[in-house]
C-alpha cells in the first residue's frame, strides 16, 4: 500500500535491508528495460534499412515535445510532494490534484501538437502528419505511465515501478511485432504497436495506483485546489526549460537530416541507443533509487539538518555515479566492436567506432541530473531552469555547428560538450551556494554567541 514514510530510527539493520530489497527491485526493472531496448534496436535494424530507421528516429523526436513540456515536468513535481502530502495527510486531494493536471496536460499537449503540425504541413514532411499524431498521443499515454511510476517510486512501491518497467519494454516489443506479423513491415505498424501498448499500460498503471488508496490511513480534509497550485507553482519551471531540453535533444538527429544523410543519420541513432541510452539508465537507476530517500530525508526542506543530511547522501552518489562513467567509457572502447555484432544487423556495423563517445557523454548527462536533486530538495527550481535553458541553447549550437562542420563526429563532439558543460553548471552553482550558506551560518553563530 501506499505509505507515509517512516522517521530513522536507531537501529540502521531494518533500513539498509529496505534500501537493498527496494534496489534489487529497480535494479531487475531497469536491466530488464536495458535488454528490452537492445532487443527492440536489433529487430528494428532486421526489419528497417538505414534510410527507414533515419525516418522513424524522427518522427519519435516529436515525443519528447508534449513530454518535456507537460506531464515530464509535471511528474517531479508530483514526485516531490507526495512525502509532503504524506506527512500531513492529505494523500487523497494530492491523487485528486494530480489527476486533475493530468487532464489539463492532455490540453495543453494537444495545442502543441497542433501548432507543430501547422508548421510541419508547410514543409516537405507534410506527409508524415498522421503519424506525428499517432506518435503525439502515444507520447502523452508514456507520460501518464511516468507519472504515476513517480508517484509509486515516491511511495517507495519499488515493485511496482519494476513491474511497470519489465511490462514497458515488452509489451512495446510484442505489440509491434504483432503489428507487423498481422499488417506488415511499415514505420505506420510500429508506431501503432507502440501505441496500443502505451494505451494499454496506462491503464494497468491507472489499476495498480487505485487500488492502495482503499487501505489508506484516516486522511485529513483539504481542498484540491490547493494541492493543484503547490505542484504546479513547483513544476512550471521544469515545463519552461522543457521546450528547450526537447531542442537540444532533437537537435542532434534533425542537424544530421539537413547536412547529412539518412543512413548517417541512422548509424549515429543506433550509436545513440546502444551508448547514451544505456549508460544514462544504468546511472538513472541511481537516481531512481535515491530520490525517494533524499526527499525522505530533507522533508519540507525547512530543517537545516534535514537537508544537510540529503545534500551528503546526494554528493556520495555523485561520486559513485562519476566512477561508474569511467568504467563503462573503458568497457565500451574495448568491447564496440563486438557489441554491435551482438546487437545490430550488419548494415550498422560501421558504427560502432561511436559507442565509447556515446557512452561518456550519456554518463556525464546522468551525473548532471544526479545533482538536479540538491536543486529540487531545496525547491530551487527556477535557478535550475536558468541553468537548464543557457546550457540547452549553448548545445543546440554546439551541435549544429559541429554537424554542419564535422557531420556525425562534430553532432558527437558538441554532444559531449553539451554534458560536460551541463555538470560543470550545476556543480559550480552549487559550490557557490553551499560556500554562501557556510558563511551566512557562520554569521549567524557569532551573532548568537557575541
Amino acid at each position: 500500500m501506499l505509505k507515509q514514510p517512516q522517521k530513522e530510527h536507531g537501529n540502521k539493520s531494518p533500513r539498509s535491508l529496505a534500501v537493498t530489497r527496494e534496489g534489487t527491485w529497480i535494479a531487475a526493472g531497469q536491466i530488464s528495460s536495458i535488454i528490452a531496448m537492445l532487443v527492440s534496436v536489433r529487430i528494428l535494424t532486421e526489419y528497417f534499412k538505414p534510410s527507414d530507421y533515419g525516418t522513424l528516429v524522427l518522427l519519435m523526436t516529436v515525443a519528447g515535445l508534449t513530454n518535456q513540456v507537460t506531464l515530464g515536468a509535471l511528474a517531479n513535481g508530483m514526485s516531490r510532494f507526495f512525502v509532503v502530502a504524506s506527512e500531513r495527510l492529505e494523500l487523497d486531494s494530492y491523487l485528486n490534484a494530480c489527476g486533475r493536471l493530468v487532464i489539463y496536460s492532455f490540453f495543453v499537449a494537444s495545442a502543441l501538437v497542433l501548432i507543430l503540425s501547422l508548421i510541419i504541413s508547410s514543409t516537405n514532411y507534410n506527409q508524415l502528419l498522421l503519424l506525428i499524431f499517432a506518435v503525439a498521443l502515444t507520447s502523452f499515454f508514456t507520460g501518464v505511465n511516468n507519472c504515476i511510476s513517480s508517484i509509486q517510486n515516491a511511495a517507495r512501491r519499488r515493485h511496482v515501478v519494476a513491474i511497470n518497467l519489465v511490462l514497458e519494454g515488452w509489451m512495446k516489443i510484442g505489440f509491434m511485432l504483432v503489428a507487423i506479423h498481422l499488417m506488415g513491415v511499415s514505420i505506420t505498424n510500429v508506431i501503432l504497436g507502440y501505441l496500443v501498448s502505451a494505451a494499454l499500460l496506462s491503464f494497468i498503471n491507472y489499476l495498480l495506483l487505485r487500488t492502495p488508496r482503499k487501505v489508506w490511513k484516516e486522511q485529513k480534509n483539504s481542498t484540491t485546489e490547493k494541492w493543484v497550485a503547490e505542484i504546479w507553482q513547483y513544476s512550471w519551471p521544469f515545463s519552461t526549460w522543457g521546450l528547450f531540453t526537447w531542442g537540444q535533444q532533437i537537435s542532434d538527429r534533425w542537424t544530421l537530416e539537413l547536412f547529412t544523410s539518412p543512413s548517417d543519420l541512422a548509424y549515429y541513432a543506433i550509436a545513440y541507443q546502444l551508448g547514451f541510452s544505456p549508460s544514462n539508465i544504468a546511472l538513472s537507476f541511481i537516481v531512481t533509487l535515491l530520490y525517494p530517500l533524499v526527499y525522505q530525508k530533507a522533508g519540507d526542506s525547512s530543517d537545516q539538518t534535514r537537508r544537510q543530511d540529503a545534500r551528503k547522501l546526494i554528493l556520495k552518489t555523485l561520486k559513485l555515479g562519476l566512477l561508474l562513467t569511467v568504467v563503462l567509457t573503458i568497457v565500451a572502447a574495448t568491447t564496440h566492436q563486438l557489441i554491435f555484432t551482438i546487437l545490430v544487423s550488419s548494415d550498422y556495423i560501421q558504427a560502432s567506432k561511436y559507442l565509447p563517445w556515446m557512452v561518456m557523454a550519456g554518463g556525464l548527462f546522468a551525473n548532471g541530473q544526479i545533482l538536479t536533486l540538491q536543486f529540487m530538495v531545496d525547491f530551487r527550481t527556477r535557478p535550475l531552469m536558468k541553468i537548464k535553458i543557457i546550457t540547452s541553447s549553448i548545445g543546440i549550437g554546439m551541435i549544429v555547428i559541429g554537424g554542419y562542420v564535422y557531420e556525425i563526429e562534430g553532432v558527437i563532439a558538441g554532444l559531449i560538450t553539451f554534458s560536460t558543460f551541463y555538470l560543470s553548471s550545476l556543480s559550480a552553482y552549487l559550490l557557490k551556494n553551499s560556500e554562501n550558506n557556510n558563511i551566512n551560518s557562520r554569521v549567524k553563530r557569532t551573532t548568537d554567541n557575541p
